[in-house]
């Protein structure tokens, strides 16, 4: 119970000692808020594509480095930058201009999303352990 009451009492004062201290990286800017809106396809993402009763067209497809996506009948089609939604439409409106289907119905969904990777400095490294013989 003492040892309580010296904790608590001792508290405020480990408290205004971590005031002074600051997290590394405390003097980088800010990073800009994230776009509004649904995710956007990029390079790396990999998405499950169904043209329904166009068992041909359907499947699994990559998006390339140039931020397209190889499709039968269509070829390449520009994926880079459009939400699911947004590819759904260029494609379904790519296939009724081009008299392929009358009223087509396509559905796109991210099977994967893309790698992302941050880049960085170890302020502290952990120590390493060695194997003893």
């Amino acid at each position: 119970m003492v040892l309580r009451r010296g904790l608590l009492a001792a508290f405020p004062a480990l408290l205004s000692g971590c005031a002074s201290w600051q997290a590394p990286g405390f003097h980088l800017p800010r990073l800009p808020p994230a776009p509004p809106g649904p995710y956007r396809l990029g390079p790396g993402d990999a998405l499950n594509l169904r043209v329904f009763d166009q068992a041909q067209m359907s499947g699994s497809y990559h998006v390339d480095d140039g931020g397209n996506i190889d499709l039968p009948l269509l070829g390449l089609v520009q994926a880079g930058g459009l939400s699911t939604d947004a590819l759904a439409k260029s494609i379904a409106s790519q296939l009724q201009a081009r008299q392929l289907i009358l009223h087509p119905s396509v559905a796109v969904e991210i099977a994967t999303y893309r790698p992302f990777y941050t880049l960085g400095e170890v302020t502290t490294p952990a120590p390493t352990h060695t194997a003893r013989a």
